[in-house]
């Protein structure tokens, strides 16, 4: 079957969308499908998604969807493209076997990859699974530090970034309301701070589960039902026993 695609969306907020998708992925993959990028497009706006087999994103974004589609593009060449572009809107479309980037002064075309190859991305388990949110804290993302291992107090209502053993820096210390288990999952510096970076200036959750952690926007009851209010980034955690 034809993949088909047809969106107009906020420039601005599209590129950035792509850019956070672009840094997850690896530059030079064993499997060529790993550096494409997921654009599907529906109702409820248009969802930028990738995977490196270990770790996960998927990005929404409001957008009006003319036909609803999904195709796997290049993922830095349609970053790359979008953010050359100073249009307020542009539009994504299938034309043919590529994809066409339109605005009133510009228009590009990007290969497409073999969507029917890529392995998906997994959707982040629903806010019904208590088990699995059991230690969700929420903090602000701009507090958030390079190398960071969170530890939770045991009788504080906030979690204690501390850096790894054996590193000369400081502790460093964010308010976040804390419910559920004390897990301490690690975290490599480099993929938290990508993480993070999508929902900076704005408070986050974090739902630490059995093998990954699910970083959301923290919506407030107004914002639940807006369009494109919610954010979520998947990743693989890796669990540090604690300590004796």
């Amino acid at each position: 079957m034809t993949p088909e695609l047809d969106l107009t969306g906020a420039t601005a907020a599209l590129a950035a969308a792509a850019m956070d998708v672009t840094r997850l992925l690896p530059g030079r993959p064993y499997d060529p499908v790993l550096a494409g990028m997921l654009v599907a497009a529906g109702r409820d706006g248009v969802v930028l998604a990738g995977t490196d087999r270990e770790r996960a994103v998927r990005l929404a974004r409001p957008a009006v969807s003319h036909v609803d589609g999904r195709v796997l593009v290049p993922a830095r060449p349609l970053a790359e493209t979008l953010r050359a572009l100073d249009a307020e809107q542009v539009r994504l479309v299938m034309e043919g076997g590529r994809l066409a980037v339109r605005t009133p002064g510009a228009r590009f075309a990007l290969p497409l990859l073999d969507v029917d190859l890529h392995p998906g991305v997994p959707v982040p388990a629903g806010p019904a699974d208590r088990r699995r949110r059991a230690g969700a804290p929420r903090c602000t993302a701009a507090a958030r530090r390079p190398t960071m291992r969170w530890r939770r107090p045991r009788r504080a209502p906030r979690r204690t970034a501390r850096p790894p053993p054996r590193r000369p820096a400081p502790a460093e210390v964010v308010k976040a309301d804390v419910r559920g288990g004390r897990a301490q999952p690690s975290y490599q510096a480099r993929y938290l701070a990508d993480a993070l970076r999508p929902f900076a200036g704005g408070r986050v959750r974090l739902d630490v589960q059995a093998r990954r952690t699910v970083f959301t926007r923290a919506e407030e009851p107004a914002e639940r039902d807006a369009p494109g209010a919610r954010l979520e980034y998947v990743a693989a955690q890796t669990i540090t026993p604690p300590t004796r």
